[in-house]
Formats: C-alpha cells, sequence, structure tokens
C-alpha cells in the first residue's frame, strides 16, 4: 500500500489482536462449561471471538445475516461455519466461499404476523381514517424530524391522518413552537410498533432489516428513507429489494424535502387506492471531480488517457493522499468506472450495441473490455483507490474532499455543489472525463424508472391528465427547484430555467458534442442492467485475485443470455 500506518495505529492494531485473542479465550470457557448444541451468530463484531471459539471446541456453528449488503465480520466467518442463513436472496452472492447457505428470511416478519393488531382508534382516530405512519427508526432522527416537520404542519386539508413517532431523544425539542395540523399526532415512542402497523395504509420509515421484514410479513405499503450512515449504506439495498418487488417506494435522504414528501404521499394515497409513482429520478453521467485547488498547489495535470491517470495517482500517493476515492462497499459505484465509458468500446468495436443486442456479440469476446477490466484492477493492486476501498462506502465522500484526504472520485457533475454545501471548503473543483482505456466520450443516460399508465384502467382519462400536468413547463420546473442534488432536468423544453453550476458549463464547453452520443453501456444493450451489481461483485472478486478478468465478462454473457431466453428473444433461441 502507499501509504503507511502511523505508530498509533500499529499498537491500535496489536491491541485489537490482543482483546480479540481475549476474548476467544474467555467465549472457550463458557462453551466448555455450558456445552451448547449449535451456536448462532448474527453478525457484528461481538460475534466473531463466539464464533472462533466455538468451532475451536468442534461446535456446529450458524450465521444469520439480517441486511441485504452483509457486513465484514459475517463475510469473514462464512468461510468457517456450518451454515450460512440470509434475508435477502441477493446476499448469497457475498457468500462464495460458504459451505452452505439458506435462504432463511428475517424471523422478525413472523413475530408481527402473531401480534395482535392494535386498532387505530386507540390512538384517537377513526376506524375509517387513512393512517399513515412515519418513524424514523427506534431512536428517531433529528434530520427526519427536521426535513418532515413543515409537512406536518401543512396538511390540514389532506384526507389521510399521520401518527408520527419522532423518538425519545427527540420530542420535547419537536413539539416545541410547533403548530401540527390537527389531522396529526405525534409521539416520542410507540411500544409494539408492529400492531398498529397492521392497521396502518401507508408507512414511510427507515429501511432497517427488522422494519423491512415486518413491512413485508404485513403487506403494508411503504416509503423507505434509508439511513445513509450505516455500515456499506446496507439500508439503501434493503430497500432496493422491496423496490425491485415493486411494493415499496425510495427517497435517499439526500433529495427528501416539504415538497416531495407531500408529493408522493398525495400521489400514494389517491382516491382510496394505491398508486405507485418515482415523482423523481434522475440517472446522471458520471465523471471525474476532482479538487481543483489541490491540483494547482501541487502542479498536478488533469489526466486524459489513461497511462496520463497511473502517472497522477502516484504522484498524489506520495503526498499521503488517496488519488482516487472508490466507495466499493456500496456496491454499485466502482462499477461505473466500467459501464459510463460505454463510448470506448463502441468506437474500438462500431456497431458493438448493436451486436449485442442482437446477439452477435459477447463481453467476453471484446478486447476493450478486458484492457478497461485490467486498468482498474493495476489501480487497485496499487493501492490508489484508498486502504480497504473494498470495504468503504460513500458516506464520508463529501467530508473526504472537505478534509483534502481525496484527490479525485467519480461522482455527478452537480455533485460539487454538495461538496461545498456539507464541509464549507473553499476549494474549487472541476472535472473531467473518466479516462480509464483513454475515454474520451462524455456518457449518456437515458435510463430511469418510468412511469406507466395501465392500459385496462377504467380512468384512462385521468392518467393522461396527469402526465400532462407533471410534463408541464411549470411542474418540471418546481421539480428542479426543489431537488437541489440536481442541476438540471434533461427535457427538450428552453423555457426551464436549469441550474449549471459554473463547473458544469465550463467542463461541458471542452467535450465535443460528437462525444455526447453514447449511451452508458448498462442501459444502452439489453439485459445487462438487471446484472450490474453482479457485475460489481465479479469486479471485487477479480481485485481480489479469485476471479480472471475473462470470468467477469462472461459471467455477464451467462447472465444477459439467460434473461433473454426467458422473454422469448428469438436472437437468443
Amino acid at each position: 500500500m502507499y501509504k503507511r500506518q502511523s505508530k498509533t495505529n500499529i499498537a491500535r492494531d496489536f491491541k485489537n489482536i490482543f482483546l480479540i485473542n481475549k476474548a476467544i479465550n474467555k467465549c472457550t470457557k463458557i462453551m466448555e462449561e455450558f456445552k451448547p448444541d449449535v451456536v448462532i451468530g448474527c453478525g457484528g463484531y461481538v460475534t466473531y471471538p463466539v464464533i472462533k471459539a466455538a468451532k475451536k471446541l468442534g461446535i456446529k456453528t450458524f450465521i444469520h445475516e439480517q441486511n441485504s449488503i452483509p457486513g465484514k465480520s459475517n463475510i469473514h466467518l462464512s468461510k468457517l461455519v456450518d451454515l450460512v442463513g440470509i434475508s435477502f436472496k441477493n446476499s448469497e452472492s457475498y457468500f462464495k466461499n460458504a459451505k452452505k447457505v439458506v435462504y432463511t428470511g428475517n424471523p422478525c416478519g413472523e413475530n408481527a404476523i402473531a401480534i395482535k393488531k392494535t386498532s387505530k382508534v386507540t390512538l384517537g382516530f377513526k376506524p375509517t381514517d387513512k393512517l399513515i405512519i412515519i418513524v424514523a427508526g427506534s431512536l428517531g432522527s433529528e434530520t427526519l424530524n427536521n426535513k418532515f416537520k413543515s409537512f406536518l404542519c401543512s396538511i390540514d386539508n389532506e384526507s389521510y391522518k399521520v401518527l408520527y413517532i419522532t423518538g425519545n431523544n427527540y420530542y420535547e425539542e419537536f413539539i416545541r413552537d410547533a403548530n401540527f395540523s390537527k389531522n396529526v399526532k405525534v409521539v416520542p415512542y410507540y411500544d409494539n410498533l408492529a400492531s398498529i402497523m397492521k392497521d396502518a395504509y401507508l408507512i414511510i420509515s427507515r429501511a432497517g432489516a427488522s422494519t423491512i421484514s415486518e413491512i413485508l410479513s404485513l403487506k403494508v405499503p411503504s416509503i423507505l428513507i434509508p439511513s445513509p450512515y450505516v455500515a456499506n449504506n446496507h439500508q439503501y439495498y434493503n430497500a432496493l429489494d422491496l423496490v425491485n418487488l415493486k411494493v415499496a417506494e425510495l427517497i435517499e435522504e439526500k433529495n427528501l424535502n416539504d415538497n416531495i414528501i407531500k408529493v408522493m404521499v398525495n400521489e400514494l394515497v389517491y382516491n382510496d387506492k394505491l398508486y405507485g409513482l418515482q415523482i423523481w429520478h434522475n440517472s446522471p453521467e458520471y465523471v471525474m471531480v476532482y479538487n481543483k485547488t489541490l491540483f494547482e498547489e501541487n502542479g498536478w495535470e488533469i489526466p486524459s488517457t489513461y497511462a496520463e491517470l497511473k502517472d497522477l495517482c502516484a504522484k498524489i500517493a506520495e503526498q499521503g493522499i488517496t488519488p482516487w476515492f472508490m466507495p466499493g462497499a456500496d456496491g454499485w459505484q466502482h462499477q461505473l468506472a466500467f459501464f459510463q465509458i460505454g463510448g470506448v468500446y463502441e468506437e474500438a468495436t462500431p456497431g458493438l450495441y448493436d451486436a449485442l443486442n442482437t446477439n452477435q456479440a459477447t463481453f467476453a469476446d471484446n478486447e476493450k473490455m478486458l484492457e478497461v477490466l485490467n486498468e482498474f484492477k493495476e489501480l487497485s493492486d496499487a493501492g490508489y483507490f484508498g486502504e480497504d476501498w473494498i470495504g468503504t462506502d460513500s458516506t464520508n465522500l463529501t467530508n473526504e474532499f472537505g478534509d483534502r484526504n481525496i484527490a479525485m472520485a467519480m461522482a455527478n457533475s452537480s455533485y460539487i455543489q454538495q461538496i461545498k454545501d456539507d464541509t464549507g471548503t473553499e476549494d474549487e473543483f472541476g472535472m473531467f472525463l473518466i479516462p480509464l482505456g483513454d475515454n474520451t466520450w462524455y456518457p449518456t443516460n437515458p435510463a430511469g424508472p418510468t412511469m406507466f399508465g395501465y392500459k385496462g384502467t377504467e380512468h384512462e382519462d385521468l392518467v393522461k391528465e396527469f402526465f400532462n400536468f407533471v410534463t408541464t413547463t411549470e411542474s418540471l420546473q418546481e421539480i428542479l427547484d426543489n431537488s437541489p442534488a440536481y442541476t438540471n432536468v434533461d427535457m427538450n423544453d428552453d423555457a426551464i430555467e436549469q441550474h449549471w453550476l459554473p463547473e458544469e458549463e465550463e467542463f461541458l464547453a471542452t467535450v465535443d458534442d460528437s462525444k455526447k452520443s453514447v449511451s452508458v453501456l448498462q442501459t444502452g444493450t439489453k439485459y445487462t442492467n438487471d446484472y450490474w451489481m453482479q457485475f460489481g461483485q465479479d469486479m471485487v472478486a477479480f481485485c481480489q485475485g479469485e476471479m480472471e478478468a475473462n470470468d467477469v465478462l462472461a459471467n455477464m454473457d451467462t447472465n444477459r443470455a439467460e434473461a433473454a431466453k426467458t422473454v422469448g428473444d428469438a436472437n437468443w433461441n
């Protein structure tokens, strides 16, 4: 690795090793006396010495992973235990070295079903009221409380009622000087929440494993706001699993505001029926965002080729700074380095996208894709992505930029504003194209959740009326103005006042218009997007030396072929 460990860190590591071994010895003595038949672990570092002691004594072991993205402890222990239980099917790919993996679900779900229903009447609501429960986890969230407060004060005329649970630590401050609507009841805590959830019309909540399990078991529609402050961003992927099952909607905390809350709730609670609608989603193009001030101070030049990128990373690493922040634990961000540069592959093999879409070409046969994967691994092997990039998530990305711990990262162009807002840094930031594969193409991304109107609906006129409303200049402007994470709406409407950052305008002026015509790989080719998370896992395995680059590409070909045959695509028959 490029970064030397300090004496303090080395001393800390030795201390931790000592404490772990001490804990294993203590657990061993307890088990020798207790003589258990089986030892069960549910993750977290506390599980490690217990399972290790059990294995030492030859006792059967079982670990259960509640979240979609497993923690480090369970991933490591999975190689040792006799059985691994998972709550989400997609978690299985993280346990490739386990003896046996079983999809068990989460026991919290069955517990919720067995709980006796508590009527909303006990809370002062009528039996016919459409009750929305809003809760930010068992401890509550000051951030969510602040974002929901104005919403709760502005729904006097709505048809639904709201039970808002603040968390014990925030209740007094939350209700102080608040003028909540008559439709709202605010409580600090609700014991046995699952019992009242049975009488709820809609749940708005975090996406912890227990909550997810209860929501699924009780079959209550939900809007999930994952906590961004958890390990590996696992709540996001918990929520995404429910979204993919079409039983929940997802709003990231960074995109949450009063307008979005009100619009989404009003769309879901309409005419006594539940309608699913993603009211705002952008699939932004990703580029390299870099600290321009830091570059200027050190005389670093923006790279335009892979060779220049590699040389630059070496210079940055010499300063003890992470050259390219790569949050591998999020499960998806590292994949962008491969998929966003689709123009590179199309340029190297003209007509590639069409050939991939008609089964006339494969990933495994593409030399440029192989080249890019090997470049990515070379940077990983050199330590240029940072220490333990595979176990790092994006939670602290803005702070890392603000503290000058990193020089570059992949992000959408509007992310520069978020860096400045979150950190207060006076440094300047800029953008350049991802230079893997000597890329010169700006990615385009037509993808994103789409609104559909059911052709068999009895209210076709209302569907059309709504779609017409959403696409008016006024509506689009309202969406953009209340979506601070984005600076523009990609619509053919010159009347929309875009919010381009000066940095975005400066960067886009440097990109040839002819180099903006190729969409990103995962959305520009059939049957690829469904498997890009699997592709990301294979990229990690490749960087860890557990797979070959050819195998990563071949797996995508296999998955695409399976999907194509499932839908009856004649090109794959």
